[in-house]
C-alpha cells in the first residue's frame, strides 16, 4: 500500500528564500482582531515581484505564511496613472491606514540606501520588458474591394457636381 504524502501547506505558494535576498524594507500591519500583514521589498526584487506579501496568526515569526508577490504598481490608484507615482512602501502604508479594523501600521526601512534604489530606479532595471517595433507596419491593400458596386453606381458627390453643373 502506497502512501501519499502532502506538503505541510499545501495551499501556500511556494517562495524560494534564495532568490528573495536580504529584506530591504518591511511594512508590518496588524489588524484589530490580532493577525498580521507582512510587506517586504527585498534586495533581488523584480518589477513583478517587488513585494513579498505574508500573514501571520499569533505572535511567533515561524507562524509566518507567505501569500504572493506584488508588481512595484501595487496600491497606486488610479493605476493607469502609475507609471508617473512614486511607488513605495510609504503609498501602501497610507492606503492600509485608511481600512478599517485596522489597529497599527508601521513601516521599517532597514537599508535605506537600497531601498531608495530600488523605488527610485527605471522599470527597465528590475526587469519589465520593453517592446519596441523597429520597422513601419503597413497593412496590405486588398486586390478586390470589400463589397462590389452595382454597374450604374454613381458617388454622391459626382451627382451634387452634376446637378450644380460645377
Amino acid at each position: 500500500m502506497n502512501k501519499i504524502t502532502l506538503p505541510i501547506s499545501a495551499s501556500a505558494p511556494k517562495f524560494d528564500k534564495s532568490a528573495q535576498g536580504q529584506c530591504v524594507a518591511r511594512l508590518t500591519v496588524t489588524r484589530e482582531v490580532g493577525n498580521v500583514t507582512i510587506i517586504e521589498v527585498c534586495e533581488r526584487a523584480s518589477f513583478h515581484s517587488f513585494y513579498w506579501i505574508f500573514t501571520r496568526t499569533g505572535r511567533r515569526h515561524s507562524t509566518k505564511t507567505p501569500v504572493r508577490t506584488a508588481s512595484r504598481n501595487e496600491g497606486l490608484r488610479p493605476y493607469s496613472q502609475a507609471y508617473r507615482m512614486q511607488p513605495g512602501l510609504e503609498v501602501l502604508a497610507e492606503n492600509w491606514k485608511k481600512q478599517p479594523g485596522i489597529k497599527a501600521v508601521t513601516l521599517r526601512i532597514i537599508r535605506k540606501r537600497i531601498y531608495k534604489q530600488l523605488v527610485t530606479c527605471a522599470p527597465d532595471v528590475l526587469g519589465l520588458t520593453k517592446v519596441h517595433v523597429g520597422f513601419k507596419a503597413e497593412r496590405p491593400k486588398p486586390a478586390i474591394s470589400p463589397f462590389v458596386l452595382p454597374k450604374g453606381y454613381t458617388p454622391i458627390k459626382r451627382r451634387f457636381e452634376i446637378l450644380t453643373s460645377k
